[in-house]
């Protein structure tokens, strides 16, 4: 089978609007066995349009198009579609109706713009939308499917999943399996050299492929003998060990939050570096009220100080970023919000605020649990942003090793 995605928008060639559309339906795809061949992002342009629907009905089997369905005076993607197929498409009432209550309910004015969203195909298919007003179109001509969507994305993603993909699949048998395990902890090199022997083995069947994120090595498995694949699988989930927190799209949030929950344990954080973030990434669970208690930023040293109980002689001597003052932040959450657990993070992000003896990049992040205390130190590469993603993402992964080791 063989799958084009079409993205369209001139924010997209010009780069203002990063084309993270495509990524997942291609990930989205690859899960269920289906290979992309193909990728092409085109403007806002009649002609353009036209002419790579063209180029891919006659060489595809399922064409995926993205963008230009709202109501504004650039979204021209169905006037393009009902010109191609030669349909003639009518105003649907009923239609017009719900966008009419939608806005009504929300106490906004329905603009007159949004009447051509309300128009239907009379010899193609209206995909639902249950999110917004913008309905996909489903053309098929020979033997060629062509499904267009929003390009907003948690539209198109809807879309995909409720409508698309289960019409691409069906009776279709899975030439592809793949999956994914996702690791902690050790870099792509240090693993590939770790696995490489287990592979050896599987060279024929299966496919291998690392996918380094800012913080954690993905490995992706693909093969078309399935009982290969899953042989291989657990070699590989056996040789990884604790660095191993899931598969697929699990999340390490999710998993250190289920091992919380299992444990009836809670946790409570104090940020320095982070600014918030390792509070928003552990409470991104739904659920996480049960065991994520609170957190604090504490940016300045007056709150490290007044607030969390960190001694006026640690800051002096040892300085916010020490050793000794993540150890005392983590005492000081865990005791001042009775959680279990506190976790502190305080580093140095920069890219400016370094020094030979403290560098950019150097954090120290701290557990405290009753009777047991302990504080990491690290030293982490990359941007501002990255540095404060990869803090983040180790101090969850202390409290999930930790409880793995309960």
């Amino acid at each position: 089978m063989k799958v084009i995605i079409i993205s369209i928008g001139n924010e997209l060639l010009s780069g203002f609007t990063i084309n993270s559309n495509s990524a997942w339906m291609g990930q989205k795809l690859l899960k269920s066995g289906i290979i992309v061949s193909n990728q092409i992002t085109v403007g806002d342009n009649y002609e353009q349009i036209q002419s790579v629907l063209d180029q891919c009905i006659s060489t595809g089997d399922v064409i995926l198009m993205t963008g230009g369905l709202g109501p504004t005076h650039d979204d021209i993607t169905p006037s393009v579609l009902y010109n191609y197929f030669k349909d003639k498409p009518e105003f649907d009432t009923d239609y017009w109706e719900k966008i009419e209550n939608y806005f009504k309910l929300r106490n906004l004015t329905v603009p007159v713009i949004n009447k051509n969203q309300a128009l239907k195909s009379t010899i193609g298919k209206m995909i639902p939308n249950p999110l917004g007003s913008a309905r996909g179109l489903h053309y098929s001509v020979n033997n060629t499917s062509v499904y267009a969507m929003p390009g907003v994305p948690d539209e198109m993603k809807s879309m995909m999943n409720r409508y698309v993909i289960p019409r691409i699949l069906k009776g279709k048998k899975i030439a592809l399996h793949v999956k994914t395990l996702r690791t902690m902890g050790k870099g792509e090199s240090l693993i590939a050299e770790q696995i490489q022997p287990l592979i050896e083995p599987y060279s024929d069947s299966c496919s291998i492929a690392y996918l380094p994120q800012i913080a954690g090595v993905d490995i992706r498995i693909s093969s078309s003998d399935n009982k290969q694949l899953e042989e291989l699988k657990k070699k590989l989930k056996k040789e990884f060990g604790i660095s191993l927190y899931g598969e697929d799209d699990d999340s390490l949030e999710s998993i250190t939050g289920q091992l919380l929950s299992e444990e009836n344990m809670t946790v409570a954080v104090a940020e320095s570096c982070t600014g918030g973030l390792l509070n928003y990434h552990f409470t991104s669970v739904s659920g996480s009220s049960k065991y994520m208690i609170g957190g604090i930023v504490a940016y300045s040293n007056v709150i490290k100080r007044d607030i969390l109980g960190v001694q006026e002689k640690t800051l002096a001597k040892f300085g916010a970023v020490s050793e000794e003052t993540a150890l005392e932040l983590a005492q000081g959450i865990r005791q001042k919000f009775s959680s279990t657990i506190g976790i502190s993070v305080t580093g140095i992000s920069g890219p400016t605020g370094g020094t030979p003896e403290k560098p950019v990049g150097l954090v120290f992040i701290g557990y405290s649990k009753k009777n047991y205390d302990f504080v990491k130190k690290y030293i982490f590469h990359g941007d501002r942003k990255a540095i404060n993603i990869r803090t983040t993402k180790v101090a969850i992964d202390i409290v999930r090793r930790e409880l793995i080791h309960e």
